[in-house]
């Protein structure tokens, strides 16, 4: 019984290792690609079929884990220099380890079945999200609010001084006040005079 239990052991470790390059070859081949923008680095996972993804930082870089196996191919990378990346590793047929600068952050974007990490130095911001064509969204028109406008603070304004009357110059001393004319003598009134008064005249 020992004899049959080794020899099935032996059996199913034998039909695994020749399983196992079979399943490898069926994996898809991935290519990986690279590209420095302005601000901030790129790698480009070309998949043809929708994949998940998952970017965890780590301590000096990042381990970026996909849910299905495949042959990544790093060889477009060769001789490239991303900042703030520092080197990538294929660590198992879903997992790419990326070694990067101290304090440099990522994001994840999405270009039909393409997957795409960027990644960004310390001082720099991260940047927009993209839509699903792989164009940024269109920036919302700033609208800016007009100030408030200020009431009109009429000032008082103050009536013209009315107008100052001479004072009447006093007569010097020793001089007497002129005497004031006497007053006109009153215009007799002449009673008018009756019209005479004719007597009607009898006929003969």
């Amino acid at each position: 019984m020992r004899r049959l239990a080794e020899h099935l052991i032996f059996l199913v470790a034998v039909v695994g290792l020749v399983a196992l390059p079979a399943l490898a070859a069926d994996a898809p081949l991935v290519a990986i690609r690279g590209g420095q923008h302005p601000t901030f680095s790129r790698l480009v996972f070309d998949w043809t079929r929708a994949v998940e993804v998952e970017v965890k930082a780590e301590d000096g870089g990042a381990l970026i884990t996909f849910d299905t196996d495949a042959r990544f191919d790093r060889s477009q990378l060769k001789g490239r220099t991303l900042d703030p990346i520092r080197g990538i590793e294929v660590v198992s047929d879903r997992a790419v380890r990326v070694a990067l600068d101290p304090a440099a952050s990522h994001r994840v974007l999405r270009d039909g079945t393409k997957v795409a990490v960027d990644f960004l130095p310390a001082d720099e911001p991260a940047p927009p999200k993209k839509s699903a064509t792989g164009k940024p969204p269109a920036a919302k028109p700033a609208t800016e609010k007009p100030a408030p406008e200020k009431p009109a603070t009429e000032k008082a304004v103050a009536p013209p001084p009315a107008p100052v009357q001479p004072a009447p110059k006093s007569p010097p001393a020793g001089t007497r006040p002129a005497a004031a004319p006497p007053p006109s003598a009153p215009t007799p009134i002449v009673p008018a005079r009756p019209a005479p008064v004719r007597t009607a005249e009898r006929a003969v």
